[in-house]
């Protein structure tokens, strides 16, 4: 390396340095972070979900139980005795679940004939809140075990208990004594890890995805702010070939830094499991991203017009990366961006080092085709 290029590089990190955007931005990272946390540690959800029932109904109770307190993203909780209309409209519920005094008897009736039986559960809830669609699912599974009880009431109620002398007592006292509740299902990731094993999960993907997006963001900032010194005319006396080293130098410190600030804030917040991993996907996203940046600073022919692409092509980023949801439909179009590959790397190992195996396969032409 030509004492030159060393004199560049040093200059470059000198005004990367000295800027306060940069320095501000790195230090919003842990800030973030330490926020997403702490929320996440409270008690509270993003929906807010009232359950309504008259006290000493035990069916309710249990019911309400198995929701109530919970720290999800979901938060249920005991519903008083306001207008559930007026709650909603006010904002302070998001939905108001009403069990009817005599659920066990509704409950029966559905079970005997559902065509006659009536509603034993009213539902209030909000207009066009797509998550509320999860929180049925949730009502759902806890309503469960009650319709279990009373279809076996009903079964040996009708078949067995006149024949043996069952009271109402034995049968309820015998279903008790052999119910044993657990999970009927057990979800993993591909890499074999249980996800019930810790609910950070419910914010961790989001979080690597938002801050893999200002990674990126930092990225874009460093190509055009090579694109503002071309056309200032610093680099009019090199040709368009070896304009390429100051567009790396450029992107690749603040790409690198801004990187290293969102690794060592998710290790440090306990965000991280595989260490090897996680530090081998941080490389690998920082060539990614320093690669897509500087082919913005060199391909874009103007600065206006790179910064009228850099938005949009972060909220496509935002929209088509899989950092809340997946669109199938729209496969390929997320395997052209960076976040794609450094998400779907945290979870699939084997990706991981077959995206690894790739880099390297394309510095090691870059470094023959140097050489030759």
């Amino acid at each position: 390396m030509t004492n030159r290029k060393l004199s560049y590089i040093l200059l470059s990190l000198k005004g990367l340095i000295r800027r306060k955007s940069f320095w501000l931005c790195l230090l919003l990272i842990p800030v973030f972070v330490f926020f997403i946390n702490v929320k996440s540690a409270e008690d509270r959800g993003t929906l807010y979900i009232g359950l309504s029932y008259d006290d000493g109904n035990e069916t309710a109770e249990k019911i309400a139980g198995r929701l109530v307190g919970k720290v999800d993203l979901i938060h249920f909780y005991r519903f008083g005795d306001e207008d559930p209309r007026e709650a909603i409209l006010s904002g302070r519920a998001d939905a108001v679940w009403i069990f009817d005094a005599d659920i066990d008897k509704g409950m029966r009736d559905f079970l005997s004939d559902p065509r006659k039986s009536e509603p034993f559960i009213s539902v209030y809830e909000r207009e066009g809140v797509i998550s509320l669609l999860l929180s049925h699912e949730l009502v759902y599974e806890a309503i469960y075990p009650a319709i279990s009880r009373t279809l076996y009431y009903n079964f040996v109620k009708e078949h067995i208990a006149a024949k043996i002398g069952l009271s109402d007592g034995d049968i309820a006292a015998t279903y008790d004594e052999n119910s044993h509740p657990g999970s009927l299902v057990r979800v993993e990731n591909v890499s074999g890890e249980s996800s019930a094993e810790g609910r950070a999960d419910y914010l961790t993907l989001p979080l690597k995805g938002l801050l893999s997006l200002t990674v990126l963001l930092c990225g874009l900032a460093g190509a055009m702010h090579y694109r503002s010194d071309v056309e200032e005319g610093k680099y009019d006396y090199l040709s368009v070939r070896k304009r390429l080293f100051p567009a790396y130098v450029t992107v690749l410190p603040a790409v690198f830094l801004c990187e290293a600030a969102v690794l060592i804030t998710l290790i440090a917040s306990g965000q991280v499991k595989n260490y090897g991993a996680e530090a081998l996907s941080a490389l690998v996203y920082v060539f990614s991203v320093t690669s897509v940046s500087v082919l913005f600073a060199v391909a874009v022919p103007s600065f206006k017009a790179l910064s009228a692409i850099v938005p949009m092509f972060m909220l496509a980023s935002t929209v088509i990366s899989p950092i809340f949801f997946y669109f199938s439909s729209l496969a390929p179009l997320p395997q052209l961006l960076p976040t794609f590959y450094y998400l779907n790397s945290l979870s699939l190992y084997g990706f991981l080092y077959a995206v690894v195996l790739t880099v390297l396969t394309l510095i090691v032409d870059r470094v023959r085709a140097a050489l030759a």
